[in-house]
């Protein structure tokens, strides 16, 4: 089993036979509802089920070398669309890692102009989330709030100190519980909370617990993730029995505490995801709108094609790819060696991923407009999960029972393409 978010996930891509200039990659894109991303690689520690590109404590010096290589990065992209006299506006933008909170104040405040001078988003009008982690402090925060920051991250996971041992997170509970009451004291618009199930000797009552715990911080959103470990994104050890119990008990007692539930790990309490009355935020749609990814372990999303930096999670190889960023020229930068072009069939096949497995489900009608085909035409594998009580049609939608929901991640891989599969089981550890 799979963590299904992103799709192609990853570990799909490969060098690319041909590169591909960024100018061709982007020129017919719609370029007027965006999403950005900046990736900082460093952190900390490296904790057990973490496969993200993160490179393991930083020196300052480096980390500055990293963002002017990110600094050049958003200007080569804001030069192409000015050449091509192509109009480019950010609804979302997002930090994350690794840990953006491992900046200083002057990187963190460099960061932020990156978005807006640099890339001429105004977080004024812009939705901006940041993941951090316990350590972050008042003077941080406090530049945050004064940059707009719309919405704070926080990957919890455990309030719990012997489950934190068991994921290899050395913050303790107390930090972690100075750092929420920090930040709530501060009047962020939103707080999401992560919190992880699954964990080796975890029961419902330690989960439950630490639940409760991040319930009376009152934040909007909470994500429960079933716990992943490895480069190749697989269950750790626990029995699926226990694990289902676990979501099921974490998932009844956010929808009595007043949570509504948007997907299997979503959990909100209010469906709005910007409150900048000037972002109209219904229309950006991650099922087939763009992203821009700047720095290493970003990837960016076209129609045809997903690219990145190479990915990789061993340290001398992370550090022989984010060596390789931070020489990269403004040449360099405008072209792309890296990812995976998306086939039709990929196409319709993302589309469906990433409309079933949210509660709202599938829109046959956005379907059948996009690909001119009925999803059930195009995919036999609809009318299985029909019949197996998994899915069920409502209107015009085709939506994910209770129990399909629970089943998101089986479901979610069960529908990848075989050149998908073929792809990630090909791929190289590194």
């Amino acid at each position: 089993m799979i963590y299904t978010y992103p799709y192609p996930p990853k570990i799909s891509y490969r060098e690319f036979v041909n590169h591909y200039r960024l100018r061709d990659v982007w020129q017919n894109e719609d370029s007027n509802h965006l999403f950005l991303y900046l990736h900082i690689p460093f952190c900390q520690q490296q904790c057990s089920y973490c496969d993200s590109f993160t490179k393991i404590g930083a020196q300052p010096d480096l980390v500055d070398t990293y963002l002017k290589s990110m600094e050049i990065q958003a200007k080569t992209f804001i030069n192409m669309f000015e050449s091509m006299k192509k109009s480019l506006h950010c609804d979302h933008v997002a930090i994350g890692g690794g840990s953006p909170s491992i900046l200083n104040s002057s990187q963190l405040h460099r960061t932020l102009d990156l978005i807006e001078t640099i890339f001429q988003t105004s977080l004024n009008k812009s939705d901006l989330s940041i993941e951090l982690n316990a350590h972050c402090t008042a003077e941080f925060l406090e530049i945050l709030l004064e940059r707009n920051t719309n919405r704070i991250s926080m990957g919890v996971q455990s309030f719990l100190e012997k489950d934190l041992k068991r994921l290899y997170r050395l913050t303790p509970p107390e930090q972690i519980q100075e750092s929420l009451d920090l930040i709530m004291s501060m009047g962020f618009p939103r707080l999401n909370l992560d919190l992880i199930y699954g964990i080796t000797d975890q029961s419902i009552e330690n989960f439950l617990q630490s639940i409760e715990r991040g319930i009376s911080y009152e934040p909007t959103e909470f994500y429960l993730y079933p716990l992943y470990k490895g480069s190749k994104i697989v269950l750790g050890e626990f029995s699926e029995d226990i694990r289902m119990k676990l979501y099921h008990a974490g998932r009844q007692r956010l929808i009595d505490a007043g949570y509504h539930q948007d997907s299997m790990r979503r959990f909100v309490k209010s469906q709005k995801l910007c409150t900048n009355t000037s972002v109209d935020f219904h229309k950006y749609s991650c099922n087939m709108d763009s992203m821009i990814g700047l720095g290493c372990g970003a990837r960016s999303y076209t129609k045809n094609i997903h690219y990145s930096e190479p990915f990789a999670i061993t340290q001398p190889e992370i550090t022989r790819i984010l060596n390789n960023y931070i020489q990269k020229t403004p040449t360099d930068f405008g072209i792309t060696s890296y990812g995976i072009v998306l086939s039709e069939e990929d196409k319709r096949r993302r589309f469906i991923l990433k409309s079933l497995l949210k509660v709202k489900g599938l829109d046959i009608d956005s379907y059948r407009r996009l690909f001119q085909k009925e999803p059930q035409e195009d995919f036999s594998e609809l009318f299985h999960l029909l019949e197996s009580d998994l899915i069920y049609k409502n209107g015009n939608f085709i939506v994910l029972t209770e129990f399909g929901l629970s089943r998101s991640d089986l479901i979610g891989f069960w529908l990848y393409s075989q050149n998908i599969i073929d792809l990630m089981e090909s791929f190289e550890i590194r």
